[in-house]
């Protein structure tokens, strides 16, 4: 680890001499990747390269038809006459050939049923292959949203093919990676994918079984915030598939070589469908280097067919409007936004020519304040059946607000809203019930809700603390919703801006040519009628030397001369880039911790695999950054050693992984309310005064779940799950580089304690020595643990003596329910430790009490694992910590560990401490006074002297009388 990040991140700071720092950089990652996959590919594939097409498709092209599909499968696109023209150019690569692929086309062309048709080509070969193993197919969307509306289409799509499909998001309740043992397709956010295969190392075969990969919106690898995570899951996959591919290969190829009739074993190097790489399709509206995603995608030799089809192949004609308003130097962008809030009307009645329209807002609280100015200033006359139909779904919502909105023709969507309402909402719309809909700015993320009509309210959006600029493609996001191909053959989208934008330093020729032109200088300059010709005519003298940025259409207006800046963006310039390098050392940690690094070679394979190794071999210049901190290491650096469990909770509630998450009004009053929880079981360290910042709000919520109160705010809801799953990385990451990267220290015993006793809160959403201990059983919820815990049942031992009856009249069950929740509870571990001197040894005997009867059941966990922590309580100093699986333990019948006590000095008493990783109240504790062994030592030790004395004494006393 300290080579990896001495010889690969230290080459990043900024220097004088920085190019020579980027070629060495370069040529470090250009370490041959080919020397541990040697064995990687024994066949080519059987699919020729093909042209990756950037060219112009508004050129005749024959559609596809339908019929090419195998008959069995072609009810999946029944809605379809034949496939559009996007679909035909791409299904020689997508259907009937094995390389990964990415496809850059406009919204509305068509590009899920890219992804089915990916998952035919895999059915096809499956059946070609009569292959009988398990396979997976993931999707991965960047929203819970999509993942939803990509779920409810593919079970009914797929269901009839024997295919299960499973949907893991946030508003899942599915977490635990065995489960996706019985299921086919598995669709997730990356996030979610990313907490899910950090377990890889328990079930190998469930990674070796994913065959196809769909990435929707891949351009998200661009972000600052999630793009690493989509990076790190990726190299993941390639690197832990390639060493399994690796390995196989080489035992069939040992295999080979052993036969002693060459001829009898060439099914050996056949490369049969167990063996075959993952394949990769990814789909965005707009990826300009879409050459760096084809590298990144594809195999080390070979990068993936890349389509990119511009926006003259879009099904739907687009006209993008750009309105410049005034905007006070002194004005803040909220005070902005307030005013256009008071535009919106005229816009939507100039326009949506009366179809449904979508304004995007960058809060959640400038979507309720939109909707609160439109339910005021319009008014729709709707016809009986519409008025039906938005009176039944506003009696099936939860939130009042949304009732009285939903009955006025306007609806609101945002990320907080429970989901049920959520997809009520998007059907309202959908159909075409719902004149408008205001939403945040992740709806653009690709949920199916088209509208003829889309407005941007403002380019500002406020991220972690601050506002700044939409990004380009962000832009092109919301944008592309505009166009119904069902029902319209243009749409409109309107971009609501500022009149001028302050020059920023990075600015080339026409952006200042731009600025300038915006300059209140020129506000007496009109655009005449006799002027319009000759304008025009200028216009179209396009070239490098005549006008090299042409403005699109004919010029009428002075905000098409001021705002061409926003007009330009659906040309879609800007490049993606990885962020990876800002989060390096916290991805690269956590795979050496999942022994998915194992050494500095594995460790290069990975960085090769990853996104952030294409863009900087292409662009080096752009990634010579200043060294930085990660939260980690920042945390590691204010740390003491002796800190206690709310010492780390604070710690981590700093966290800049949080730096997203916001004190929203309407939150305070839930927040407060839940800090007045106090108590051992609730709320154990709580906040003085009012819940007024993002720390003390994280502080709160952590709290909050370990005591097991119930959130009511279904966007508090959310948040604390996220809050838990970077909680729980975050302290194992801590607990990791305390045991392995201590630098000398030692005097950090209570600080490894409180770290894997918080990992483990954050992994059962409970305090460490809870009473709700029987939450987690499956079938007790927060109510039944609540129950047993007032009846007395606090401990898995009370719980094993209980009388099965007694449960089940506790919890109003019929029988035999008390019986299963002891048989479940019997299979727990029984750890027991005991500590004894030998000379200057002490041993610690680590073994189970209920060791045969575990040998005699299948349900028992063998995957579990428990950490021996031993330290002198006195000094802080940490002696010894050990990790071991229970499956060992079994084994062994015993396991034994030694510390010679000659390392150290004045050790007064020793706690031993056994703690497990997954289960709250397994946990052992014991300690040894060691004055009192010093003390029965030295009085021995006295008395040995004395006799000694003694006896040489009286020896002498003799000797002496005899010689006499």
């Amino acid at each position: 680890m300290k080579f990896i990040f001495e010889e690969f991140l230290g080459q990043w700071k900024e220097r004088s001499d920085a190019g020579k720092l980027n070629l060495s950089f370069v040529e470090l990652l250009d370490f041959s990747f080919k020397q541990v996959f040697s064995l990687s590919r024994m066949l080519n594939s059987n699919c020729d390269d093909h042209y990756n097409s950037t060219e112009d498709m508004s050129t005749s092209y024959g559609f596809r038809s339908i019929s090419e599909i195998p008959e069995k499968y072609r009810h999946i696109f029944f809605a379809y006459p034949h496939f559009n023209a996007v679909q035909s150019k791409v299904m020689n690569d997508i259907l009937y050939c094995e390389k990964s692929l990415v496809v850059a086309a406009p919204t509305g062309s068509g590009k899920t049923a890219l992804f089915e048709l990916a998952i035919i080509s895999l059915l096809i070969k499956i059946d070609e292959k009569d292959y009988n193993g398990d396979f997976k197919i993931v999707y991965i969307a960047p929203i819970k949203a999509l993942c939803s509306e990509r779920y409810q289409e593919w079970i009914e799509k797929f269901s009839p093919f024997g295919l299960r499909v499973l949907e893991i998001t946030g508003d899942t309740d599915s977490s635990d990676y065995n489960q996706l043992q019985n299921f086919n397709i598995v669709i997730t956010t990356p996030e979610k994918w990313d907490s899910l295969t950090r377990k890889w190392k328990d079930n190998k075969p469930l990674m070796q079984a994913v065959k196809l990969i769909l990435i929707d919106e891949v351009h998200l690898v661009g972000d600052e915030s999630r793009g690493p995570t989509l990076e790190a899951i990726v190299s993941r996959l390639k690197t832990v598939k390639g060493m399994m591919l690796h390995n196989l290969r080489m035992r069939k190829a040992t295999m080979y070589l052993k036969q002693e009739d060459g001829s009898s074993s060439e099914s050996l190097l056949i490369e049969d469908f167990s063996d075959t790489p993952v394949r990769f399709i990814a789909v965005s509206a707009c990826i300009p280097n879409i050459e760096d995603v084809a590298r990144w995608l594809g195999e080390s030799n070979s990068p993936a067919v890349f389509y990119q089809i511009g926006e003259e192949m879009r099904p739907v004609k687009l006209k993008k409007i750009v309105l410049g308003y005034n905007c006070a130097e002194n004005w803040s962008p909220f005070r902005f936004s307030i005013t256009l809030m008071y535009k919106l009307k005229n816009v939507l009645l100039s326009y949506s020519d009366g179809k449904p329209s979508l304004i995007f807002c960058s809060t959640r609280k400038g979507v309720m304040q939109v909707c609160s100015v439109l339910f005021k200033e319009l008014a729709f006359h709707f016809t009986q059946e519409q008025r039906e139909k938005l009176f039944f779904a506003a009696n099936q919502l939860d939130e009042k607000k949304q009732k009285d909105f939903i009955m006025a023709g306007i609806g609101y969507h945002h990320a907080g809203m429970p989901p049920k309402d959520r997809y009520l909402v998007e059907d309202l719309f959908r159909t075409g019930f719902l004149p408008i809909l205001v939403a945040t700015s992740t709806l653009a993320m690709g949920v199916n809700l088209p509208a003829h009509l889309v407005v941007i309210m403002s380019t500002d959006q406020f991220v972690n603390g601050v506002y700044q600029e939409y990004s380009e493609s962000q832009i092109l996001q919301m944008i592309g919703r505009a166009g119904r191909p069902q029902f319209d053959t243009t749409a409109v989208a309107v971009i609501m801006t500022k009149n001028s934008r302050k020059v920023q330093g990075s600015e080339t020729l026409i952006d200042l040519i731009q600025q300038i032109s915006k300059s209140s200088e020129f506000s007496d300059i009109q655009v005449r009628v006799n002027e319009r010709k000759h304008l025009n005519t200028l216009n179209k003298n396009r070239g490098h030397e005549c006008i090299r940025y042409p403005i699109t259409g004919r010029i009428k207006t002075r905000e098409q001369k001021i705002n061409i800046h926003y007009e330009r963006l659906v040309e879609g310039r800007e490049i993606l880039e990885s962020s990876l390098h800002r989060h390096l050392t916290e991805h690269l940690n956590a795979e050496v911790v999942l022994h998915t690094v194992t050494d500095v070679a594995v460790a290069m394979d990975w960085i090769r695999s990853t996104f952030l190794y294409v863009c900087a071999v292409r662009r080096p210049a752009h990634y010579s950054l200043a060294n930085g901190s990660t939260t980690t290491h920042k945390i590691e650096s204010k740390l003491q050693g002796s800190e206690t469990l709310i010492d780390l909770i604070q710690q981590i509630s700093k966290s800049s992984e949080f730096s997203d998450i916001q004190v929203r009004v309407n939150e305070r009053k839930h927040l407060n309310t839940l800090n007045k929880n106090r108590g051992h079981e609730c709320i154990r360290y709580p906040i003085t005064g009012r819940i007024k910042t993002r720390e003390q709000k994280i502080n709160v919520l952590i709290q909050a779940t370990f005591g097991c109160l119930q959130i009511q705010d279904h966007s508090l809801l959310q948040e604390s799950l996220k809050i838990l799953r970077i909680g729980q990385r975050v302290s194992f990451s801590q607990y990791v580089l305390n045991c392995l990267v201590k630098d000398g220290k030692t005097k950090i015993y209570r600080l490894v304690l409180s770290t894997l006793k918080l990992t483990k809160c954050f992994t059962r959403r409970l305090w460490e020595d809870s009473i709700f201990i029987a939450r987690q059983l499956d079938g007790i919820g927060a109510v039944y643990a609540g129950l047993l815990a007032a009846s007395g049942k606090t401990s898995f031992s009370a719980l094993r003596e209980a009388n099965p009856r007694d449960i089940e009249r506790i919890l109003n069950k019929a029988p035999p329910f008390g019986n299963d929740l002891k048989d479940t509870v019997n299979c727990l571990p029984q750890y027991q430790i005991s500590v004894e001197m030998e000379n200057d040894d002490i041993v610690f005997k680590v073994s189970m009490v209920n060791a045969d009867y575990l040998r005699m059941y299948s349900q028992f966990d063998r995957n579990s694992s428990v950490t021996l922590v031993v330290g002198d309580s006195s000094s802080n100093t940490l002696l010894l910590t050990e990790n071991f699986s229970d499956n060992f333990i079994l084994n062994s019948g015993t396991v034994v560990k030694t510390i010679n006590l000659k390392k150290y000095e004045g050790i007064k008493e020793i706690k031993v401490h056994l703690i497990n990783s997954k289960w709250v109240g397994l946990d052992v504790e014991t300690s040894k006074d060691m004055r009192l062994n010093y003390n029965s030592q030295q009085s021995v030790k006295d008395y040995l002297q004395q006799f000694a004395f003694s006896q040489a004494s009286s020896q002498g006393l003799n000797t002496q009388c005899s010689r006499n």
